[in-house]
């Protein structure tokens, strides 16, 4: 199926240094063209579609929009190079058949800059090239030309002509001036009607004889079309008996003129060159004399036995040129002079035959051509004057041999004037393929890129192909305004974006303008990436950098031409840096970057050990380790109190009060596909803690300093205290007072001073008191005795 098989695709690239460029021939970005059935009793294949870009690359897609079972071609060609689409294999695809039928063939090729193109039959004994011209083949209304000399040699391949519709509901209608197959009588018109964009009809002539082609058929239509005329496998006895096929892409009859010139080819015999009248009572002239007067649609046949002629016409009209090698004969349709020509023109040479290169320049700028880039291949003494021009113009045709790459660029330019180029090559065994490569339409300016891209705060340029003594004046969004074939922007802001118009003109000739859109686009990256990565040796790692598209750069050279990063092996030798870096398609690339830690087994695994004393009733904090707390671990602490052997969980937290002692471990592991485990084990102590008798006590409903207490006094058991009030009576009693809360006094308690008598039942151990009085250190062994007074307030 096209569009798919690419092995089936033969291309074939050409990459020259062509330089500098100006207004091309037969130079667009949309073509619309239909194939005619060539039959294959004489041969039809190979069958080639060539593509010229010039100074810009170019991404070229060809469809068929009316085909919704073909698949597009996409094509990306270099700048100044020539790629060619083999059709071979699927030619039943495009050739336009059956006739008087409508069909689905329309081809539409569409370009990011503009190009050049022709369609080539290039059997051996059979070519011709139909070069496509872009919008200038676009109209309502054409008159077509043909030869009357020479018959079709097969029955089933008489003169026709092929139609495409470029807009949906087209309505096509035909008068023609012979009979068509399909019962279309001389002289009675008859519609048809194509529902899309690509249908095509294929309208045949009914005999194959000479005086049967339906020269001057006029075809109009209510929305643009484009046709392909051709006169298959025609015998040309008048110059030895050769069959050949002839043909080309037309344009409509507003691109037609009223001066023509036409150089004699390389026939066994004249060239023959045909006018066929759009109005009544043209006046046909040659060199200034008069050779008819013809009414619309009628053909006048004239020999062109001089080695070039200038036509003149009194209403525009189509002229038809037959020509060739020996008896090998080749036809196009020939350029009007008024207001066209090109400043420069590529073609291929198919195959190493003879290249015969028609130059038509204005005088003057016969010194001017180069061929290649190189000024010295065409030199301005192979020009001659065109007889009947005064001299105003200035015709050569020159055979540069091999110095003509095969498949290769071959281009002509004119550093001064526009130009017409027509190419015939071929010999005279086999064919010939005749073709003009030089613009058809009137003067246009043809901007370089049809859409301009570029990143917000870049500098950028809008340009236009030089024409000839072109002036250019350019229009643009929010009063933007310039001149020259180039018009620069130092920075480019949003409110630059939107659609420049050029326009001017050249001398006396009005250029069509054309048009360019400038997209700013603001940049995309750096690429969205994680924080600082911690791994484990040995288990698989990703990173993903989002934003669009990414790539990937190790710390040790690696490279990922993907989003994603994998790493199947980490090792602490591969770790480090790896930076993302965001590709944007406007604006330049951005990066960032990662660090990665990999971590081994031992290294994942971080121990500690503390041990701790307290004073009972005094509480302390154990902590995790910072360099543990800092990967932020889920924790869990246990506690093993002293007499037990089962572990309790009371806490999952970094720090914790303790107030038991006893043997406290912790657990942690830190989250993410790399855990790192902390183990640590905090000893807790009871501590021998100094005693501190208070000298005041509120009690009340705060439950703040009720009680008379002997803080640390559970270290020494049994110790007792007797408390009176200012009268001498016993208020309280305890034999075993550091096991107790401490002394409450009960509500009727009166305020003021009460005494106590405190025996501490110590053995040898030193002991530090504080009381009102101050501090005493005991060293001597034995109980102490205390006694003292405290204050109750209330």
């Amino acid at each position: 199926m096209p569009g798919q098989p690419l092995t089936k695709l033969a291309f074939f690239f050409a990459l020259a240094s062509m330089g500098m460029s100006h207004a091309r021939g037969q130079l667009d970005n949309d073509f619309w063209f239909v194939a005619p059935e060539v039959i294959t009793n004489h041969g039809d294949t190979p069958v080639f579609l060539r593509f010229a870009t010039y100074n810009d690359s170019a991404y070229v897609l060809l469809d068929m929009p009316a085909n919704d079972n073909y698949q597009p071609y996409s094509l990306a060609i270099p700048p100044n190079s020539v790629m060619s689409l083999d059709l071979t294999d699927s030619l039943s695809w495009y050739e336009n058949q059956p006739f008087d039928a409508v069909s689905n063939k329309g081809i539409h090729v569409t370009s990011s800059a503009n190009i050049s193109a022709y369609y080539e039959v290039n059997v051996w004994n059979n070519p011709e090239i139909f070069s496509l011209k872009g919008q200038n083949a676009l109209g309502s209304s054409f008159c077509l030309p043909y030869q009357n000399l020479v018959s079709n040699v097969y029955g089933n391949s008489t003169s026709g002509f092929d139609v495409v519709a470029t807009e949906p509901n087209t309505v096509v209608t035909i008068v023609p001036t012979a009979d068509l197959v399909g019962g279309h009588p001389a002289g009675v018109p008859y519609q048809v009607s194509l529902p899309l964009p690509g249908s095509t009809y294929a309208g045949r002539a009914a005999s194959q004889w000479n005086d049967g082609h339906p020269s001057g058929t006029v075809i109009t239509s209510n929305h643009p079309v484009a046709i392909t005329i051709h006169d298959d496998s025609c015998n040309g006895g008048p110059f030895g008996g050769c069959t050949d096929l002839m043909g080309d892409q037309i344009v409509p009859t507003d691109l037609l003129g009223t001066e023509y010139i036409a150089i004699r080819g390389f026939l066994n015999g004249d060239d023959r060159v045909y006018v066929v009248a759009t109005e009544d009572n043209t006046l046909v002239s040659v060199g200034g004399t008069s050779i008819g007067v013809l009414n619309a649609g009628e053909t006048l046949e004239h020999a062109l036995s001089d080695n070039a002629a200038y036509f003149t016409t009194s209403a525009p009209a189509a002229v038809w040129q037959m020509t060739g090698f020996n008896c090998e004969l080749g036809a196009a349709l020939l350029p009007s002079l008024t207001c066209t020509g090109s400043s420069s023109a590529t073609f291929v040479r198919s195959k190493e035959e003879t290249c015969g290169i028609n130059l038509l320049v204005p005088s003057g700028g016969e010194g001017d051509f180069s061929f290649n880039g190189d000024a010295s291949l065409i030199s301005d003494t192979s020009f001659v004057p065109v007889p009947g021009t005064e001299g105003a113009w200035m015709f050569a045709q020159l055979n540069l041999g091999d110095t003509v790459p095969v498949l290769e660029p071959s281009k002509i330019a004119n550093a001064s004037h526009a130009f017409h180029l027509g190419i015939i090559h071929g010999t005279d065994t086999t064919g010939t393929r005749f073709g003009h490569f030089s613009d058809y339409g009137a003067m246009k300016y043809q901007v370089t890129m049809q859409t301009v891209h570029v990143c917000l705060d870049e500098p950028f340029a809008i340009e236009v192909n030089a024409v000839n003594n072109g002036l250019y004046q350019w229009a643009g969004p929010n009063g933007a305004a310039g001149e020259g074939a180039i018009l620069e922007f130092p920075q480019a802001t949003m409110a630059m974006e939107g659609h420049y118009v050029v326009s001017g003109s050249s001398g006396a000739c009005d250029v069509e303008s054309d048009s360019v859109s400038v997209v700013v686009h603001a940049p995309i990256g750096p690429p969205g990436l994680p924080d600082n990565v911690v791994a484990c040796e040995g288990v698989p790692l990703s990173l993903t950098g989002t934003g669009g598209t990414v790539t990937w750069l190790g710390p040790q050279g690696e490279e990922w031409n993907s989003a994603t990063l994998n790493v199947a092996q980490p090792t602490p030798e591969n770790a480090g840096h790896f930076i993302a870096t965001l590709h944007d398609p406007w604006c330049p690339d951005m990066s960032d970057s990662v660090f990665v830690e990999v971590l081994t087994d031992e290294e994942r695994l971080v121990t500690w050990d503390e041990e701790k004393s307290i004073c009972p009733g005094e509480p302390t904090w154990v902590n995790v380790p910072y360099e543990v707390l800092e990967r932020q671990p889920d924790i869990q602490w246990l506690w093993t109190p002293f007499g037990t052997t089962d572990a309790l969980v009371f806490s999952i937290e970094g720090s914790v009060l303790i107030h038991e002692p006893g043997t406290y471990l912790v657990e942690t592991t830190t989250p993410g596909p790399c855990a790192v485990l902390g183990q640590g084990e905090v000893r807790v102590e009871l501590a021998d803690c100094d005693l501190l008798v208070p000298n005041v006590i509120t009690p009340g409903n705060d439950n703040k300093n009720n009680r008379f207490l002997v803080r640390n006094l559970d270290q020494f058991p049994y110790s007792t205290v007797r408390i009176f009030d200012r009268w001498g009576n016993e208020v309280y009693r305890s034999d075993d007072f550091g096991s107790t809360q401490g002394w409450l006094p009960p509500y009727d308690a009166s305020p003021g001073v009460y005494h106590y008598m405190l025996w501490i039942n110590r053995g040898s151990e030193d002991i530090t008191i504080r009381t009102e009085q101050g501090t005493t250190e005991y060293s001597d062994p034995g109980p102490v005795k205390l006694h003292g007074s405290f204050t109750v307030f209330k």
